[in-house]
């Protein structure tokens, strides 16, 4: 049985009560940040400031399962997210290019992304499927498509603004391009 890989959490990474769909060797987005702080600790009973992926406001991300994975900071923010035209699918997908291909690492395939997407009650199909959603936010400039020069496969990495976070890119109409 596998367990969450920060220290201090002894979370299995399976099952009903798991509700991490993106980060594979950590249980929840409050556990992978306090991995990344200087004593890698899990401190159970401490919240973590992050910034809302919507509004920008500032918010208490804290250990419990319903509050462990909390990008928005709010339920209206949340209302606003689904309110847009597949906003919550698109709002799912920038939040994986956005965690997991910053500006300044190797990126991620259509591939890798469909692979952390097929946790999501989306019907995305396949690897074309998030090409073609992605297609739109590449012309925008807010996700960055290289190719790779020795396999030929796109690869996808986060614009390196720091103005543009998920629920940002959302709000702002699609111009035709």
């Amino acid at each position: 049985m596998k367990v969450c890989s920060t220290k201090g959490c002894e979370r299995v990474l399976s099952g009903y009560a798991l509700r991490n769909k993106i980060h594979i060797n950590h249980c929840s987005l409050y556990c992978k940040v306090s991995s990344e702080r200087g004593d890698r600790r899990c401190h159970r009973r401490e919240s973590l400031t992050r910034t809302c992926y919507f509004c920008d406001e500032t918010f208490e991300l804290m250990y419990p399962f319903n509050h462990a994975n909390q990008r928005c900071c709010s339920k209206e923010c949340n209302m606003q997210v689904e309110s847009y035209k597949h906003g919550r699918r698109n709002f799912a997908l920038m939040t994986v290019v956005y965690e997991l291909a910053p500006h300044d690492s190797c990126g991620f395939t259509a591939q890798d992304i469909a692979d952390r997407m097929e946790k999501f009650p989306y019907n995305i199909k396949g690897t074309t499927g998030i090409s073609q959603i992605l297609k739109p936010f590449v012309k925008r400039g807010i996700i960055v498509s290289t190719t790779e020069p020795s396999s030929k496969l796109k690869v996808y990495r986060w614009t390196s603004d720091t103005n543009h976070k998920p629920g940002n890119v959302l709000k702002k109409p699609f111009a035709k391009v």
